[in-house]
């Protein structure tokens, strides 16, 4: 049923896999071997990188020039093949997902399970394990090596790794993998399976207890403030405050359930909303903060409640002052603020289907800093409320429903270089 919280498709006791019905008939046309239907499966089922996992919902690494090929081939218009590879990748993005992406991807799996033959090795202790990466046998050593990196993109275990130490913090993140790095001695139990060239991991409940990152080289969650402790397998998020040119995020109900940062190569926020469940998309708010090129972040702040979830975000401006994102909550509260210098990594966990929970920011720096002001008192429970001053206002750009064309939310723009949005900016 692909729900992230059915109990019976995550638990149970078969491996199960869903393929669209194109897919799965145009693999079982291309690919020429007589066993093609355990191919496929095989290939399905250990996306998942091992029995159980959640979705992670890793965006794939496409290659735009193939999908421009093909493109080019079908609509017979090969000068698409001549434009600029910065050109090419900005169609290719745009085509994420299509039936044309999914097609590459289909004949590009074909080719691949023509060429392979099937094979079978033993399970090994992840213990044992020194090095192994896709399409290539497992390096093998008794010693105990302290730290394991395990790298896992959309199609499952991609690599792991041993290391002498954690890896020096180095806020680099993806959105094509997710990394566990964890002590050796944590996953102790955890056993690795080995077919055809691919992996996934045997991971008993008791050591289920996994933290998995965009970064391959993330701080210590143990010393982030206001970071609850998690139990379970935890999918945690990082977006580095100093390069992005604005925030948004989805909030549903009073909790946030995503946040998008708005980057050169990630201008849009549809493909984090497009993660988000039918249901939840339909009553889901949208709420822009921008970052201004002219203006700049001085301070960070979580009003934290009692409730994580009802978080509100806090941000101060040089031009622009303090805004305030996400619903307003009027019990007791701490707020924890960071001043923003070098690099500010905004850290908080990815929940699907549920909102995000525990947030956080690194490095931790102490700084002197005048309070964010306590808000007045809302006329509606659970709603985000936005304010704006009307001096000085140069630009105003107005954000309409498609469909009612009534307004959704403004964007102003100030004389200074300021900006604040009002209502649901879809930027």
């Amino acid at each position: 049923c692909r729900k992230p919280s059915c109990s019976q498709c995550n638990d149970g006791a078969l491996d199960a896999a869903t393929i669209h019905v194109d897919c799965y008939n145009l693999f079982r046309q291309r690919c020429k071997a007589g066993d093609s239907l355990h191919r496929l499966w095989l290939t399905a089922a250990w996306r998942r990188p091992w029995h159980g996992a959640p979705s992670f919902r890793l965006a794939p690494d496409a290659d735009a020039n193939k999908t421009m090929q093909l493109a080019a081939t079908a609509c017979s218009l090969p000068q698409l093949t001549a434009l600029p590879a910065e050109i090419l990748h900005i169609i290719g993005a745009y085509a994420q997902p299509s039936p044309l992406s999914r097609y590459r991807t289909v004949i590009d799996l074909a080719a691949d399970w023509d060429g392979r033959a099937l094979s079978w090795q033993p399970s090994l202790p992840l213990s044992r394990i020194v090095s192994w990466e896709r399409d290539s046998n497992a390096v093998v050593e008794s010693g105990l090596v302290p730290i394991v990196r395990i790298t896992i993109d959309c199609w499952g275990l991609k690599r792991i790794e041993k290391l002498a130490d954690y890896p020096p913090f180095a806020g680099k993140r993806s959105d094509t993998e997710v990394y566990i790095v964890q002590r050796q001695d944590r996953l102790g139990d955890v056993m690795v399976q080995f077919q055809s060239g691919l992996a996934r991991l045997q991971v008993p409940k008791e050591a289920a207890d996994l933290q998995l990152w965009d970064t391959p080289a993330p701080p210590p969650l143990q010393s982030l403030r206001n970071m609850p402790k998690m139990t379970g397998t935890v999918q945690v998020a990082t977006i580095d405050l100093k390069k992005v040119h604005g925030l948004t995020f989805f909030v549903a109900n009073g909790s946030t359930l995503a946040i998008h940062g708005h980057t050169r190569r990630r201008p849009h926020p549809d493909a984090t909303f497009n993660r988000l469940s039918r249901q939840r998309q339909r009553h889901t708010a949208w709420v822009y903060v921008p970052f201004p090129p002219k203006d700049r972040l001085t301070h960070f702040g979580i009003r934290a409640p009692h409730r994580f979830t009802k978080s509100p975000w806090a941000f101060r401006f040089e031009l622009a002052g303090d805004v305030m994102a996400g619903p307003r909550f009027l019990g007791p509260t701490q707020d924890f603020t960071w001043p923003v210098k070098e690099q500010l990594l905004l850290v908080f966990n990815v929940a699907e289907p549920a909102a995000i929970s525990a947030m956080s920011a690194y490095p931790n720096q102490d700084s002197d800093v005048k309070p964010f002001a306590r808000l007045d008192k809302p006329p509606f429970q659970e709603a985000c409320f936005s304010s704006a001053p009307l001096e000085d206002v140069a630009l105003v750009h107005i954000y309409s429903d498609a469909e009612t064309g009534l307004c959704r939310g403004l964007l102003a723009e100030y004389h200074h270089g300021s900006q604040r949005a009002l209502g649901e900016c879809r930027v």
